[in-house]
């Protein structure tokens, strides 16, 4: 063999592992680069607002790829794999609403902002007495720390420090000259609350049945508007500690919002499929259900209560749609949110313990019934539309 011949032969086995290299190198630009580019749905970008402002330092999360938003408020995910239905968007900030998107959002799509709700800071003002009720000084700490207390177990709000806390309660009741503490005139005249944006204000007054009622309002301070109000009655002789637990729970509930993410609006769907979604301003003793209605009947049938993660984010595993009956295929069913105070669970807790027994007997449940079910016990959040598939 020539000396060039044997050059070539001892330079083999190196142009061949080089060969290799290159290969894998090529094939690892590719997947990281180029596919992510030939195909729009592995590549997720938008930008997070609020208010119409560009928010930065947003943590945005879609599987297993992440990444926070720039000084203009935009993202971009590349994700390693095609999203599933499964696939969410999370949005988190420390002094935002933590909230979730699907990956084929129409908003994405649209390249409109995905807007945050800012925490509201919130301030627990003291007790005071209405129509000449003298509220004492271990009922007034008694009921605020409660209602503190209650609301803090809330991670969608922020308590005001106490120092900045007690100088606006000062204020209040420097300029409250006769009015309500939350009355318009004086909150204008605080003018200044070190970054709270809501006040919680209780009044307890005396009944005819000697009972102490407790009023509570959620008012936004800038605006000064009544967001939220509560009402609980009480034996004169009670702690109000647990009365205003049960306000203050009764106060988030009418600011609660419960989005399902999947399955979408109009799909078609088997008799029995998974249901999933998050909550925003989740009262920590109220219950959260799914019921499901055929279109056209007022009764509601709630399934089994969801568990919620620390996040706000749910799965319901199993949520039946209709009946295992060929009538049922091509039949449209809304899935309801259900919101229930303590006792509207155990309420259904009974249902679902009567129909354990007698299949026969589920005829739902009646919230129109003012009786069984009080104004204020429960609410009914957004549905979504769905139309079962087939009979299996």
């Amino acid at each position: 063999m020539s000396p060039r011949g044997q050059s070539r032969r001892n330079l083999a086995p190196a142009l061949g592992l080089f060969s290799l290299v290159a290969t894998l190198a090529l094939l690892y630009i590719g997947e990281r680069w180029f596919v992510p580019w030939l195909s729009p749905s592995r590549r997720l970008s938008g930008r997070v607002a609020s208010k119409g402002k560009p928010l930065t330092e947003v943590r945005v999360t879609c599987d297993e790829s992440r990444d926070d938003t720039n000084s203009r408020g935009e993202f971009e995910l590349l994700l390693s794999d095609v999203p599933s239905d499964e696939s969410f968007l999370k949005f988190e900030h420390s002094g935002y609403v933590t909230r979730f998107l699907r990956w084929d959002d129409p908003n994405l799509s649209a390249k409109k902002a995905v807007e945050m709700e800012p925490k509201r800071r919130t301030i627990v003002v003291d007790c005071v007495g209405d129509g000449g009720f003298h509220v004492s000084e271990d009922f007034q700490l008694g009921a605020r720390r409660a209602m503190k207390s209650q609301l803090e177990m809330c991670s969608d709000l922020e308590p005001l420090a106490e120092g900045l806390r007690n100088r606006i309660v000062k204020k209040l009741f420097e300029y409250q000259e006769g009015r309500a503490l939350y009355d318009p005139d004086t909150l204008i005249k605080v003018r200044e609350f070190h970054g709270a944006t809501h006040g919680v204000f209780v009044t307890a007054s005396a009944d005819q049945q000697k009972k102490i009622k407790l009023d509570a309002v959620l008012v936004d301070l800038e605006s000064t508007s009544v967001q939220a109000s509560s009402r609980i009655r009480i034996p004169d002789t009670e702690h109000p500690a647990i009365a205003c637990a049960a306000l203050a729970d009764a106060l988030l509930a009418q600011l609660c919002q419960v989005t399902i993410l999947s399955p979408r609006p109009n799909a078609k769907v088997d008799l029995k499929i998974p249901v999933r979604g998050y909550v925003t301003f989740k009262p920590e003793s109220w219950e959260l259900y799914l019921s499901v209605l055929p279109v056209g009947v007022s009764r509601h049938y709630p399934q089994q209560p969801i568990t919620i993660q620390e996040d706000g984010l749910w799965t319901a595993p199993t949520v039946t749609i209709g009946l295992d009956d060929p009538s049922h295929a091509g039949r449209k069913f809304q899935i309801y949110p259900l919101l229930v105070d303590p006792e509207g669970a155990m309420r259904i807790k009974d249902y679902h313990r009567r129909i354990e027994r007698d299949a026969k007997s589920d005829d739902g449940i009646d919230l129109d019934d003012r009786h069984i079910w009080p104004a204020g016990s429960f609410r009914i959040l957004r549905s979504i539309s769905v139309v079962r598939n087939t009979a299996r």
